[in-house]
């Protein structure tokens, strides 16, 4: 019988500050999703959406059994939308309940802080902020530590952990690769078209930023916290018109833009992405970790 987790972080009024676990778990029953399923479609969509905006940060684990002492295989799965979207409920196709029952692992899919939520960098603004340029990264290493520390309650295997995800997914693996404090959590890792970023910006970037996300905003540095009462609407739009000014000004002195544009996503901060993606340094933090890639063309 299929046993369904979920693992809720605190929600995103944390915004730009490390994530916290809290200890509340809920379990839903295979019977509960076949009720869902049948429900009219519209319904269904409706209630997606629902979950999509609720469960930001929210883990969802899939095992078939935890009371046969076994140490099944973990599978790690990271959701696409690039940076900025998407969600682990959004697709039929990302319920793991298949691949748990087939391949006989435990399945484990989360949600994430993203956007301007995940990767606006505070750090000039007081000592509070200095993982904020990479709390979207962060989450994913605290549900991996979650996952390191209770897995084995579940039928999983803490020692036999994949990481695995598809287009920015598997951006956001790669990312996991070149993190130090990641290194121990997982043990293989599989990149599904999503090795589309090689350099990431670095901090006098993300800082010129958020310096015109303040502007945006008509505040002044030392309103830095009041960024938590204003609206993610009035903050993705100041985020955006941010992101147009420091990519005009970078135009403007001749300076290249990303293959993709200027946009958020995770950056050298010196405090848990020390190192570009593909150096000497961080290839040696998963020298150890395999690596399967594919693509489709």
């Amino acid at each position: 019988q299929r046993s369904e987790t979920a693992v809720h972080l605190r929600p995103w009024r944390l915004r730009h500050r490390l994530p916290q676990l809290r200890l509340h778990l809920s379990l839903q029953q295979q019977q509960q999703q076949q009720h869902r399923q049948k429900r009219p479609r519209k319904k269904q969509q409706q209630e997606k959406a629902i979950i999509t905006m609720m469960m930001t940060m929210t883990m969802i684990m899939i095992t078939m059994t935890i009371n046969d002492g076994k140490k099944r295989p973990v599978m790690f799965w990271i959701h696409g939308g690039g940076y900025t979207a998407g969600s682990s409920q959004e697709l039929p196709s990302y319920d793991g309940e298949s691949l748990a029952k087939k391949g006989d692992v435990v399945v484990v899919s989360i949600n994430h802080r993203l956007n301007i939520l995940g990767f606006l960098d505070l750090s000039a603004y007081g000592e509070k902020y200095k993982h904020s340029a990479n709390v979207s990264i962060l989450d994913i290493k605290a549900a991996l530590e979650w996952v390191h520390n209770n897995i084995s309650n579940f039928g999983g295997d803490p020692g036999n952990v994949t990481i695995f995800g598809q287009s920015g997914g598997g951006a956001k693996v790669n990312t996991l690769m070149a993190m130090p404090s990641a290194k121990g959590l997982f043990h293989k890792a599989i990149n599904e078209s999503g090795a589309f970023r090689a350099t990431m910006l670095d901090k006098p970037m993300t800082q010129a930023i958020a310096a015109e996300v303040l502007k945006a905003l008509n505040m002044q540095p030392d309103q830095v916290d009041s960024l938590q009462k204003i609206s993610y609407a009035r903050l993705s739009e100041a985020g955006k018109k941010a992101l147009k000014a420091v990519s005009d000004k970078m135009k403007a002195e001749g300076k290249p833009l990303p293959g993709f544009g200027l946009g958020w996503g995770p950056s050298v901060d010196g405090e848990d992405l020390p190192y570009q993606l593909f150096s000497k340094e961080a290839f040696s933090i998963s020298i150890n970790s395999a690596l399967l890639y594919s693509f489709s063309s």
